[in-house]
This record gives C-alpha cells, structure tokens and sequence, in this order.
C-alpha cells in the first residue's frame, strides 16, 4: 500500500476539527475544503475503506484505528522538533560590563546569529574582574572585559580595542575651556568615583598620586550611566574609559581624552584554551566582536 503522507495529516486535522470546513481554519497552510474532501476520498480509496461519515461528522473503526495510530505522531511533534531544535543549538554563554551588554553586544549577538542561526546565547553583565572569575568557574564560555589577565596559559586573550581614558565635566566647566593643570586645579574639584576595578578609580587614583593629591568623591556608583548623569547635574567630575558616542548623546557633557596623564585601558576578548566551543565560532566572534569595537568604541 503506498499511501500519500499529505493525505494522512489532513485526516488528522479533520479529525481534530470534527468535520472538513471546521478544518479548513486550523490547517496551518492554505487549502480550500474541495481539495480537502477529494484527497480524503482518495485516501479512503488506498486502505480500501471509509473512514468517517460527513454529516454528522463521525469516524468509522477504522477511522478510529488510523487516529488513533496518527496521533502518537502528531500530538507531539511540536515538542519533537523543539527537541531536535535544541539538540542541535549552539549554546554561548557570554560576560561581559553593564556598558558593553547595553552598547555593543546586542551588534555583536545580531551578526552572530545571522552567521550561525543555531546559535543560542545567554548574556550575563559581569563588571570588573567578575567576567573573568566567571570564565575561571566555567560559568561563561567567552568573556569581553576590561580587565583581562596579561599573563594566562589557560585563557585566549584577543585584543578589541585600546581605550583612552577620559576626563568627563560639565560643558560649562572651565576645563573644557581653558584646561587645567592637575597640582593647582585639581585639589579644588569633586569626584564621582566609579567602583569597577577598571572603571576609572583606580587609575584616578594612580595619576593624582604622583602630584600628591587625593581625590575628595562626592559620589560612588557602578553605572557609568549614572555617573555621567552626576556629572551632568554638576555633583562632580570623572574619570572612565572615553565613553561610546551613544551613551553621550544629548548630554551636555564635555569628555577631554587624558591618555599622558591617566592611560589607556584594554578591552579584550577571553576565553579558555580548553574551550569545547569550536575554533571556527570562536575565531568568528573575535574577527567580529574587533571589527565593530572599531566602529563603535
């Protein structure tokens, strides 16, 4: 018997809809009932037997026996295929600082998942050194982060982007007219400490020590966000990596690049040497995540 498959789902959606016209709405394609009624016929024909009564609806027993047959089959074939779907995903678990995750990684994600569709990612923020202690207890799979390691035989460091930092004040501020000169026009300034350890403090602290000065910090944050908004309402100034275009956008803010006196910061790429991720994906990412740091950062 070589019965046509197409033939046995109609059944199916028939019989679930209690009559060929009820059919026709929930058939997840468009079929019109005439075409319905003649490949049904022509299903009766090949086992050689009807199989329901039209009006009222009702099926014969060896309609029931067919259902009964098909619906181990397609009552579940939604989870099946869920199944196989994610059998065959690609799972990405990926760290990374607040300002990134809300910046650059969705760029990031997006151009991924067009390249590998079966990707399936998992985002978590971790600031600070937290990405990387993440990787270490295998609790991500990749890390982008300010703070990687410069000597680890266990981890793959792929360098994104050198970041200036930056002094961010006020547009009004007189240092964004005149500039300024640390030992004399810094003791008279307020600082909004950023506590990420590659957030700014640090380096803050390093640069005004070789003129022996201590900064007095009005506020103390881990959002840079939020410190770009104190900054704004005059409770202080900054120092951070040179901010994205985006987060600045609107803000009557003046960010002065400080390299010479504050450094640079690196924004990097990790992940483990032993990854079980493959080498091509991980190669992707990092050709990927570089170019748009570029653009972007």
């Amino acid at each position: 018997m070589n019965v046509n498959l197409h033939h046995l789902e109609l059944f199916y959606y028939v019989v679930k809809a209690k009559g060929i016209s009820n059919a026709v709405r929930i058939i997840p394609y468009g079929i019109q009932q005439p075409a319905i009624s003649l490949q049904l016929r022509k299903l009766e024909n090949d086992i050689g037997a009807p199989l329901f009564r039209r009006k009222p609806f009702a099926l014969t027993s060896e309609g029931e026996k067919l259902m009964k047959f098909l619906s181990h089959f397609f009552d579940n074939i939604d989870s099946r295929l869920a199944t196989l779907r994610n059998a065959a995903a690609i799972p990405l678990r990926l760290g990374c600082p607040s300002v990134i995750s809300s910046h650059y990684l969705p760029l990031l994600i997006r151009e991924l998942m067009e390249k590998y569709p079966s990707l399936l990612p998992r985002i978590f923020e971790a600031d600070g050194r937290h990405a990387v202690s993440m990787l270490t207890e295998n609790e991500v799979d990749a890390a982008i982060t300010f703070a990687a390691p410069s000597q680890n035989k266990s981890l793959h460091v792929v360098k994104l982007a050198k970041i200036p930092m930056a002094l961010v004040v006020p547009a009004h501020h007189r240092f964004a007219s005149r500039g300024f000169w640390p030992k004399s026009d810094f003791p008279g300034e307020r600082w909004i400490a950023i506590q990420e350890n590659t957030g700014g403090t640090l380096e803050l602290l390093a640069g005004l020590s070789q003129f022996g000065l201590t900064p007095e910090f009005s506020v103390s944050t881990n959002s840079i966000e939020a410190a770009l908004d104190y900054v704004e309402m005059g409770m202080g100034i900054a120092l951070m990596a040179l901010p994205p275009k985006a987060i600045l956008r609107d803000r009557k803010l003046a960010v002065l690049p400080q390299e010479e006196l504050f450094g640079s910061i690196q924004l990097s790429l990790v992940w483990p040497t032993s990854s079980s991720l493959e080498q091509n994906l991980l190669n992707f990412i990092a050709k990927t995540a570089k170019k748009l740091a570029e653009k972007i950062i």
